[in-house]
């Protein structure tokens, strides 16, 4: 059997673009904890394939986190862009350090909610860090350890807010 190599799918024209019967809108079986928090940040959160194929992603320019996965985790990776976005321009790229400061804050998130993202957390920063030993990841958490804090805190401390707006 033979396989096409250095082929890759390209979106040529965009879904609006498009005839035909409309696509069913992805619902997840399960809401992510804290979608709340993106609702107060003003991002919307939409559920369904991405162009590139990743689990998720935020949008700085549209404001959108695009999630084509339920891991909670992915959720809270794309709010920690969000929540990191309000203190600092960010890159427009993959940028190790923006990658680490969202992963880490998702990993602690996750840690909270009764999810266990560490081993994922762990491949994931390392693979932005110089090199995969223990202490190249563990000094480039150091690195960004306090925005990670401001970041989780902040998410915390506005959906705490939520819950206290809620009447009861």
């Amino acid at each position: 059997m033979e396989f096409p190599v250095g082929f890759v799918g390209i979106p040529v024209f965009r879904y609006e673009d498009t005839e035909g019967k409309p696509i069913e809108e992805y619902q997840p079986r399960q809401i992510p904890p804290l979608l709340d928090v993106a609702e107060k940040f003003g991002v919307k959160v939409e559920f369904g394939p991405t162009v590139l194929g990743e689990g998720g992603s935020y949008n700085l320019v549209t404001n959108v986190i695009k999630l084509s996965q339920e891991n909670p985790d992915t959720f809270f990776h794309e709010l920690a862009h969000k929540a990191h976005s309000t203190f600092e321009n960010l890159k427009p790229v993959q940028d190790p350090e923006q990658e680490t400061v969202a992963q880490l804050s998702a990993c602690v998130l996750a840690k909270l909610y009764g999810y266990d993202a560490t081993s994922f957390s762990w491949n994931y920063i390392a693979s932005y860090a110089e090199e995969k030993s223990p202490e190249a990841v563990g000094k480039l958490c150091m690195r960004v350890l306090s925005m990670v804090i401001t970041f989780w805190t902040m998410i915390l401390e506005t959906h705490e807010k939520q819950e206290d707006a809620v009447p009861a």
